[in-house]
């Protein structure tokens, strides 16, 4: 007895005392914590609430189907429609035109991708040596930019006088040396390769991006780290599933008995004979072991299918898209399923206005700057929805208003509306002046949809003169 307790104390000081280094292990304790318990313990939280690195983030995308369906139907639904620029209209077409010479629109769906994978996106803006031009966008890695920090304390470095950040840094990699964009200079390796007057900034060669953030940090996060336990249950519980059901309903071959033990030559020929079964083979066998044929077991999915929908449904619920818009559960109903698609339109929704102010401030307003275009220019951008149910509750209200009278006709409503369906919507500019200079509406106006009220009273009197 003694030998097994010193074994049982041996095994516990070891758990104790060191870090569990591949395994998560969950515990409750039965007896009042002690330096030791608290201390393990606390080792647990760590290794529970440890960040995940930007390379295995990568990874899951790349190898789960769920991750990346979910990271590209929000690119697709954010970005996909297009978007609608508010303001002067000359500026606006030459904003226009600009986006469409950079890849805009390519450049935004790899903001969100970034912003799913490692939180933040960072965008190089290729300016021209004379600073009045940006004729390139280009994406930076975001696993080697950053911004300046101190190298005591991590905090991002800023002014103490203007409390404005220091610029931005590119650690060193294969491909690159260490650069570092600051307000007044550019230095590539220790050396200062452009300098700028007080008219210039070498911050705005650097646009951050960023749709989730925490209190005062200056970088951003990502819902695909919060969720990112689950995503690694869900595939370990698929691969148990999936091994399972492929290696059920296996042969077994059984040969030769307690009288007859065959030799290695008879067994290996026999396997041989059945690596290509077929269900109408029939095999012949000249030889004295007997050989008996069974098959493996098939196993029971139930209870691990309900754990595969269980963790991608958590999974999901992290991801913000509810799992009944990505599967089909085979135990579930689909009720509800409007509800939770309505509700993830509208995060849709939140989520464009977000990245409408930063693409504006970070990128339109600084290409108007190196313009010399006043930013008064550009009023908004608005991305639009191809959401059924968002689309269908905006006509909805705007006719409403309009039946009421609370909103009248005009060209600039009328552009509006035409832009936000796709329509087309030239010579309306032309309208617009006329309508500003004279005041006077065009002939062509629609004349004002009647109240519903006053529709169903002019019918009850068309069928009583029926009736008379």
């Amino acid at each position: 007895m003694s030998i097994i307790r010193d074994a049982a104390k041996s095994v516990l000081s070891s758990l104790f005392k060191s870090k569990p280094k591949e395994r998560e292990v969950y515990m409750v304790s039965s007896r009042p914590a002690t330096a030791e318990t608290g201390q393990f313990f606390s080792n647990l939280e760590e290794r529970v609430y440890k960040t995940v690195p930007l390379e295995k983030l990568e990874k899951l995308y790349h190898l789960d189907f769920l991750t990346f369906r979910i990271v590209n139907d929000y690119i697709d639904s954010m970005i996909g429609p297009g978007f609608i620029l508010e303001g002067d209209k000359r500026v606006i077409k030459k904003l226009y035109d600009w986006a469409e010479e950079v890849g805009l629109t390519s450049i935004m769906e790899e903001i969100i991708r970034d912003n799913f994978l490692a939180g933040n996106a960072w965008v190089e803006l290729g300016y021209n040596e004379m600073g009045n031009d940006i004729s390139k966008l280009q994406m930076i890695n975001p696993k080697f930019i950053d911004y300046i920090r101190d190298e005591s304390t991590q905090f991002v470095k800023r002014n103490p006088k203007t409390s404005e950040i220091i610029g931005f840094k590119r650690i060193r990699s294969l491909e690159f040396q260490d650069v570092e964009w600051r307000k007044d200079k550019i230095i590539v390796g220790g050396n200062t390769v452009s300098k700028f007057t007080s008219s210039q900034d070498g911050r705005d060669r650097i646009a951050h991006f960023k749709l989730w953030g925490l209190g005062e940090s200056y970088l951003g996060s990502t819902p695909l780290e919060a969720a990112y336990r689950q995503a690694i249950l869900r595939l370990n519980v698929s691969r148990n599933v999936g091994e399972s059901a492929y290696r059920s309903e296996g042969l077994i071959i059984t040969v030769g008995d307690e009288l007859m033990i065959p030799s290695n030559d008879q067994l290996d020929k026999i396997v041989e004979e059945f690596r290509n079964v077929e269900s109408n083979t029939i095999f012949g066998f000249k030889s004295k072991p007997p050989v008996k044929i069974d098959r493996m077991p098939s196993p029971d999915l139930k209870d691990r299918e309900k754990l595969l929908y269980y963790y991608a449904d958590a999974f999901s619920c992290g991801m913000g898209k509810p799992l009944c818009l990505l599967m089909e559960p085979t135990e579930r109903g689909r009720s509800g399923v409007e509800e939770k698609g309505i509700e993830f339109e509208y995060k849709i929704e939140s989520l464009q206005k977000r990245l409408a102010t930063q693409i504006r401030d970070k990128l339109f307003y600084r290409y108007m700057k190196a313009h010399g275009i006043p930013l008064d220019k550009l009023k908004k951008v608005i991305f639009k929805s191809y959401m059924s149910s968002v689309k269908l509750a905006k006509a909805r209200r705007i006719a409403t208003l309009a039946r009421m009278g609370l909103i009248r006709y005009d060209p600039e409503l009328e552009k509006k509306l035409r832009q936000l369906e796709d329509l087309p919507i030239s010579g309306l500019d032309e309208i617009i002046e006329d309508w500003k200079k004279t005041g006077k509406l065009p002939e062509t106006q629609p004349k004002p949809e009647k109240d519903i009220r006053v529709r169903l009273q002019e019918l009850e009197d068309r069928l009583d003169i029926n009736e008379k």
